[in-house]
């Protein structure tokens, strides 16, 4: 449901937000629904930062593959090849992103490793 080769949250569009708004109204009524939107969006985007960090922590680092080894490995379940090759490619391997990972450890052979 939401896109996985986006950079942050902001990338994501509004067609695929509004995707995402109609598979909650579908679920679930209320008179005024329009006014929990903005807050339902939002804790959408901090389960899907916490679901990437995630995917890091737990299917790369505590696994103990360098990255390079997770690229070449089968993705996580609900993630395609391709996918998965692009959230390390360019996500995860950024020194950018390596610099902000509360995971990341400068000595660390598993961040340290190149694709």
């Amino acid at each position: 449901m939401c896109p996985v080769k986006v950079h942050k949250w902001a990338d994501i569009g509004d067609k695929e937000k509004e995707h995402m708004w109609a598979a909650v109204t579908d679920s679930f009524t209320n008179e005024n629904m329009e006014a929990y939107k903005e807050h339902v969006l939002d804790h959408m985007k901090e389960l899907w930062r916490k679901w990437r960090s995630d995917l890091l922590r737990y299917k790369i680092i505590h696994k103990k593959l360098t990255l390079k080894a997770a690229y070449n490995a089968s993705p996580p379940d609900g993630l395609n090849k391709s996918e998965w090759q692009w959230l390390i490619k360019e996500i995860f391997s950024k020194r950018e992103f390596k610099g902000k990972s509360l995971n990341y450890n400068p000595f660390s052979f598993i961040m340290c490793s190149e694709i």
